[in-house]
């Protein structure tokens, strides 16, 4: 169509070369594709409100799917199965060993599992509950808040 416009300006050369900043900003990423047209990409990078909400996730035990007994008092820390799994090796081969387990002792009972209203409960024996915590939150998040408590202990 002659004489009309998409309301975006072509991208000049000067455009094509943004510089990461301007990503982090969310400056659209401009890209020329195979048939030297352009396009446009947001790009952010901010991931403050994610993990301020994966935070808020594994501190609601109703939203989380797998529980932790740990230490000798057995203080519950709970997590979510998919995100743990998919972040750490260690924890998904700990979470299918003990969903193997749970499915075994169930089959051997006779009972039929109720994935929705249980937790996988794994007992964690070897572990301060508040640097276990820590470690759950920084496989959750991909951060975690380390103070001089934390770093040389109570």
């Amino acid at each position: 169509m002659l004489g009309s416009s998409s309301g975006y300006d072509s991208a000049s050369d000067s455009d094509v070369n943004c510089q990461a900043a301007d990503l982090l900003l969310g400056v659209p990423e401009i890209r020329k594709n195979s048939k030297d047209q352009t396009r446009e990409k947001m790009n952010f990078q901010n991931t403050t409100a994610l993990c301020n909400h994966f935070k808020y996730i594994i501190s609601m035990p109703d939203l989380c799917d797998v529980r932790f007994l740990v230490g000798e008092e057995k203080i519950p820390i709970y997590g979510v199965k998919a995100i743990m799994a998919t972040r750490s090796r260690t924890f998904y081969h700990l979470i299918i060993k003990h969903q193997k387990k749970q499915e075994m002792s169930f089959e051997k009972k006779g009972k039929k599992k109720k994935t929705s209203a249980k937790h996988l409960t794994i007992d964690v024996k070897k572990y301060d509950a508040n640097v276990f915590r820590k470690i759950i939150q920084f496989v959750h998040c991909g951060s975690v808040d380390i103070t001089m408590e934390n770093v040389a202990g109570e």
